[in-house]
């Protein structure tokens, strides 16, 4: 009997041990998939962008590097927490003229995880579930960075966006002359 109970705890034994070396296995297996998972993101997001930097340099017209830049800006604020980041409305004026009149720039957005959306009302923007991850901010400052290169290899001097004299509106973000600023606010459907 003694025997038997020795057998027991052997066989017992053995199995933990075999338990341990199957989890220990499956967590290598969990690893390598997500590194290629990663790897697999990191291949087809970053030659999806490039291409499309390539598309809005063709698309703007000399003007993409200003949209370039604001890009570099939304995703470097769409990877805080803070879900004001999160949004970005078609109607706003420096998001419109920088990236929402150029559907590449939307689309290099869209790559990313934005999504487009609108409320009841009709107001259209892009929104972000969540934080942009790390991973996808990286390679975006990866295909910004060699852009830049690129284009200063090729001499092109970036325009600098012309600064507004006007007033803008704090509810709806709209621009106004001074004078007829507080009028609209007074007046701004965005004011509730």
């Amino acid at each position: 009997m003694k025997h038997l109970v020795g057998m027991e705890a052997e066989f017992t034994q053995r199995i933990a041990m075999a338990e341990a070396k199957d989890k220990e296995r499956l967590d290598e297996l969990k690893a390598q998939v997500q590194e290629l998972s990663a790897q697999e993101l990191d291949t087809d997001l970053s030659a999806k962008f490039l291409y499309l930097i390539g598309a809005l340099h063709l698309e703007a017209e000399g003007r993409a590097p200003n949209s370039l830049r604001r890009i570099r800006t939304i995703c470097e604020n769409a990877a805080r927490e803070d879900p004001e980041y999160h949004k970005l409305r078609f109607l706003h004026p420096g998001f419109h003229d920088a990236v929402g009149k150029w559907p590449k720039a939307v689309d290099m957005l869209l790559a990313l995880g934005f999504t487009h959306e609108t409320t009841y009302e009709g107001t259209e923007y892009l929104a972000l579930s969540g934080p942009l991850d790390e991973a996808r901010l990286d390679i975006v400052r990866r295909a910004l960075d060699a852009d830049d290169t690129k284009q200063e290899e090729a001499g092109v001097v970036p325009t600098v966006p012309e600064k507004r004299d006007d007033e803008q509106c704090r509810f709806c973000s709209r621009y106004f002359a001074y004078d007829k600023i507080a009028d609209h606010e007074e007046s701004c459907p965005f004011n509730r």
